[in-house]
């Protein structure tokens, strides 16, 4: 059941964004743009990952909140882990941009 679920949601999630690249090259050389390739698809895998996560731990901590019934403790826990999660939302957003302003800096792109 949570697989199903799983799927649907993240699945239909990443399938619907075409920014993001979900395969990897299918030679890898020498060269250094077969590496350069290689680099930014695992890059853009991982950010794809940790924004899903970010997303999870949002609804997560929603459902927390929403589910508390007068519980403070739970509530609060539901509280801190969604300030945490928009944390990490910050952190990822910032880091890609990071790498896309070094990235245009040295010719390297981002994708």
């Amino acid at each position: 059941m949570t697989t199903k679920l799983f799927n649907l949601v993240i699945g239909r999630a990443l399938a619907a964004t075409g920014d993001i690249q979900l395969t990897l090259p299918t030679s890898i050389g020498t060269s250094k743009d077969n590496y350069g390739t290689l680099v930014m698809t695992i890059i853009s895998l991982i950010f794809a990952f940790l924004a899903a996560m970010a997303f999870i731990g949002i609804v997560y901590s929603g459902v927390m909140m929403i589910t508390a019934g007068g519980d403070a403790t739970k509530f609060a826990t539901g509280k801190k882990n969604l300030l945490w999660s928009i944390i990490g939302i910050v952190v990822v957003t910032l880091s890609y941009f990071i790498l896309q302003f070094v990235g245009t800096l040295t010719g390297e792109v981002i994708k």
